[in-house]
């Protein structure tokens, strides 16, 4: 069965709505404490959608003519300014080229990307492809030399705006690489390397290393199909979803209240947590648990503002993340185990009472720390993944199954890697950590 709906054509109330959700996400962002927000109008999402010939067939004011089919980029960016201050960012991520028939072009690319910057956008990120030729590899042999796929048409966008500062996205690896696309954009940004090295960036500018660590997985296999009919949508999905170079900095560097430190448990694992002190008695403490694949880094901005905002932060990598053990025994992992563990770790910092956050598995993890040392909570909050109580089976394989069935593509197929017999010695081969 086709895993996707019908599309039909946006209504008016569509479009409004559409329009109206975005503009709240801003307001919400800039609330939140985020810098700013990057829309995206690239890959065949909505947006882009909107500015292709080939899937905009309007014949309203939306459709036709280039200036129809951006209006609705245009009307997004006009709402999200009257709901936000001057200095919250507005960024976007475009198309630069989409590789098909009737797609859209490089030509169109520029005269959007001018109508971007009258629109007050903050910079443009230029990527390329849909889901239909996702464009991930060089199409031009003079742009294997830079590594970035579209280089040469980011320069071209360059070239055409002011003030608009333009990045690119794309296949960069090396320093040398970074270095000769710098020479014709103002930034760029980074997907795979960034999910996979969360310090990257970090570690680039201080001379640690010269470029990313080679993957297991070929590089332009990531969107490989199931089968001729299901394609793999979900990871490339996630890693489309470019960090820029400016944003990855400001993850790789802690604010200044905060305090690293390490514990050795009373049965020999080594924690390694992030620690702000409350600004005055009064003020609770969040214990914050990151999930999966991450590190305490993850949580950089919620730190950056709960710390600014006077509460007290305890932010730990999980056992066999980040700087803290990594044992190799699957045993080892026993979550109440891990549960007494964390309880160790407030005690440390004479913590009777906090606000545990867990996020993916994290989730799991403070819902065994809420069952054996519960006294430790006043709140609760579970994120991406419920509370789930001990013992409950995790059906992987019934799990897998429907996510192929309903979205053509297995939620947790990752596990499968995981749990084979070699794929410890594949990722020491390619220095995976």
């Amino acid at each position: 069965m086709d895993p996707f709906g019908v599309p039909r054509a946006a209504t008016r109330q569509d479009l409004d709505d559409v329009i109206e959700a975005f503009a709240h996400a801003a307001e919400y962002l800039e609330r939140a404490g985020f810098d700013g927000i990057e829309l995206h109008g690239a890959h065949g999402y909505l947006l882009a959608q909107f500015l292709s010939l080939t899937t905009n067939q309007r014949t309203d004011e939306y459709g036709g003519s280039l200036e129809n089919r951006m209006r609705l980029t245009l009307e997004v960016a006009a709402a999200i300014k009257k709901r936000v201050s001057e200095r919250f960012i507005l960024g976007i991520k475009v198309n630069s080229v989409e590789f098909q028939d009737k797609g859209f072009t490089p030509e169109e690319a520029i005269l959007l990307c001018q109508a971007l910057e009258k629109a007050g956008f903050d910079y443009v990120e230029t990527s390329g492809g849909t889901y239909e030729d996702i464009g991930l590899g060089h199409k031009k042999e003079s742009t294997v030399k830079r590594e970035n796929y579209f280089i040469e048409f980011a320069e071209q966008i360059a070239k055409a705006v002011n003030q608009t500062k333009v990045y690119t996205t794309g296949g960069l690896r090396t320093v040398g690489g970074m270095l000769s696309t710098l020479e014709g954009v103002d930034g760029l940004g980074f997907g795979r390397v960034a999910l996979q090295e969360p310090s990257f960036a970090g570690d680039v500018l201080s001379g640690k290393i010269t470029g990313a660590m080679k993957s297991s997985i070929p590089r332009f296999e990531f969107n490989r199909p199931i089968d001729d009919k299901q394609p793999m949508r979900g990871l490339y999905h996630l890693l489309s979803r470019a960090t820029l170079l400016s944003l990855a900095l400001a993850a790789c560097s802690k604010p200044s209240p905060v305090t690293t430190k390490s514990l050795v448990t009373t049965d020999g694992y080594t924690y390694v947590y992030d620690h702000v002190p409350p600004h005055n008695a009064s003020m609770p403490t969040f214990l914050l648990l990151h999930g999966y694949p991450a590190s305490r880094y993850y949580w950089h901005h919620q730190v950056q503002s709960l710390a600014k905002a006077g509460f007290g932060i305890i932010a730990p990598d999980s056992l066999g993340y980040g700087d803290s053990s990594k044992p190799t025994a699957i045993e080892e992992y026993n979550l109440k185990n891990i549960a007494d563990h964390t309880a160790q770790i407030l005690d440390a910092e004479g913590l009777s009472d906090v606000i545990g956050v867990g996020h993916d598995w994290g989730a799991s993890i403070l819902s065994r720390v809420a069952v054996y040392h519960r006294q430790r909570f006043s709140k609760l909050v579970f994120l991406a993944v419920g509370y789930t109580a001990p013992g409950v089976f995790f059906d992987v394989d019934a799990i897998n199954a429907q996510g192929l069935k309903n979205n053509g593509y297995t939620t947790f197929g990752y596990w499968y890697f995981f749990n084979s017999y070699d794929s410890a010695a594949l990722m020491s081969q390619n220095n995976i950590d």
